[in-house]
């Protein structure tokens, strides 16, 4: 089974990480991903954007990293385990009702991949 994924994403006024009650949020979310990894008996994955990567990175290092940045690659100094490179996919064979898809890569080889 694969871990969770616990989503961290700006949004509204808080695309800005500077506006964000910073403290609050590490506080909030360290006791939330101690909820999930409780319940799953694994450790969850962190998905956000590189940009948010710097304000979570300090507290939850040890956490796997899923990158969500589709304009660039992630920096060469981040260590990543997922990379959503795409939200615009159009994927040949398709049939569900959404026109795009979201396209990641794992950061490793498929033995890799299948010992996650």
């Amino acid at each position: 089974m694969l871990p969770p994924v616990v989503d961290v994403e700006p949004y509204g006024n808080y695309k800005d990480p500077t506006l964000l009650d910073r403290e609050k949020m590490i506080v909030e979310l360290d006791a939330y991903l101690k909820s999930v990894e409780l319940f799953y008996g694994m450790k969850p994955v962190i998905y956000t954007t590189e940009e948010w990567w710097p304000v979570l990175q300090e507290t939850f290092d040890d956490y796997d990293l899923w990158i969500r940045d589709v304009y660039r690659k992630p920096d060469p100094t981040v260590k990543w385990t997922f990379w959503q490179y795409s939200n615009r996919h159009v994927l040949s064979g398709y049939s569900g009702n959404e026109r795009y898809i979201d396209m990641n890569v794992f950061c490793g080889s498929e033995e890799e991949f299948d010992k996650y």
